[in-house]
């Protein structure tokens, strides 16, 4: 039984397995990061969703990029929204007072980014090893 977030990331192609980008995953994150505003609107703890759902869509996006090299518009979209996402953290982080997110947000954020990026990166590499066997 595969999971949601790595059903068909494999391809059977004539030279091997190849990784193919899915929306759905995508879709996934987006609906957390939508819950997260909406539970910021009603004044529940939503924030740590709006930290650590782009840093899950954002990781997705990165570790298709690292294994795509560049061939899915929607992923290269989505890394430099992610790059750009980043940069922004860091500039409010050093000239804009903490603004979007202070010194602990800026850590949840990237740490949460590296730990996906690892995790969809050994996901990757378990997943070929059973699709060679």
């Amino acid at each position: 039984m595969s999971d949601v977030l790595d059903d068909g990331l494999f391809e059977e192609k004539e030279s091997g397995y190849e990784y193919k980008f899915k929306l759905r995953p995508i879709l996934i994150w987006s609906g957390f990061i939508l819950l997260g505003f909406m539970f910021k609107l009603l004044h529940w703890p939503g924030l740590i969703l709006l930290v650590v759902s782009p840093a899950g869509l954002s990781a997705y996006a990165f570790s298709g990029l690292i294994s795509l090299k560049g061939k899915s518009t929607i992923n290269n979209i989505l890394s430099g929204m992610g790059i750009i996402w980043l940069l922004v953290l860091v500039w409010g982080l050093i000239f804009n007072d903490g603004y979007p997110l202070n010194i602990f947000g800026v850590g949840v954020y990237v740490g949460t980014l590296l730990g996906y990026i690892i995790l969809y990166e050994l996901a990757k590499i378990i997943r070929k090893r059973r699709a060679k066997k």
